[in-house]
């Protein structure tokens, strides 16, 4: 339990397993089209990353950074970028699923 609420801890190992989930992704990139990367990066990675939105989404913008960053990093290597991938294949930044996840449970 975080007792300041900086939920860094968390981040840290949401983010290293995300980075090696991506890294498992990114080595077969050769073997599939965009479109397959795009698909397997949401059911593989976005899943795990966002399953603790509602834990971290009242963290510090820095710790977050560190979560964003396994999209950059995705985004970077399909070579992307992240207006395009949000346009044409519904992959949007991070930091706007959070707060979409955030007014859903207002919303509720």
């Amino acid at each position: 339990m975080d007792l300041q609420l900086t939920m860094a801890d968390v981040i840290a190992d949401c983010t290293q397993e995300g980075h090696w989930r991506l890294s498992s992704i990114l080595r077969t990139r050769r073997y599939f089209s965009l479109v397959d990367l795009i698909l397997q990066y949401k059911s593989q990675v976005l899943t795990y990353l966002e399953y603790r939105t509602a834990a971290v989404s009242h963290a510090a913008d820095t710790h977050l950074y560190s979560l964003d960053s396994v999209q950059r990093r995705f985004l970077e290597n399909v070579e992307l970028f992240p207006a395009a991938a949000f346009q044409m294949y519904n992959l949007a930044p991070l930091c706007s699923r959070r707060d979409i996840a955030n007014l859903g449970i207002i919303y509720r």
